[in-house]
């Protein structure tokens, strides 16, 4: 990885935010790669407006502020830490954006980003 090393606890730390996400995990890399010391801020400010996935985070929230069905029901899946029954349209759609798995009939969310980030912005609303 061009010369990027991560401990077990740090690549554990990643696997636990981004959920092996393929975008996320190269977008961080990408970031990372620029500026190789900067790997604990990139983390840090992973889920605020000022981290390196505010696009991503934001075209997410713009899509869920229109639809208010979908965001209810992404709202039941980000209160639980266990796999939740949503209204399957609702299921379907989420899961296509990738914001949540599916364990069985059950949905959960992809990554800890997106609870940190939505988490947030559900509070400030």
């Amino acid at each position: 990885m061009n010369g990027l090393h991560l401990s077990s606890e740090q690549l554990n730390h990643l696997m636990e935010l981004l959920g092996g996400h393929p975008y996320l995990v190269r977008l961080l890399l990408y970031h990372w790669a620029q500026q190789p010391d900067s790997l604990e801020q990139l983390l840090e400010t992973a889920h605020t407006d000022a981290g390196i996935y505010r696009d991503h985070l934001h075209r997410y929230l713009w899509t869920l502020q229109q639809y208010p069905k979908l965001s209810a029901a992404f709202e039941q899946v980000l209160n639980s830490t266990t796999p939740v029954a949503i209204e399957q349209m609702q299921a379907f759609k989420l899961n296509s954006m990738g914001l949540v798995s599916w364990r069985g009939n059950c949905v959960t969310l992809t990554c800890n980003l997106y609870r940190q980030y939505f988490g947030a912005q559900i509070l400030c609303s």
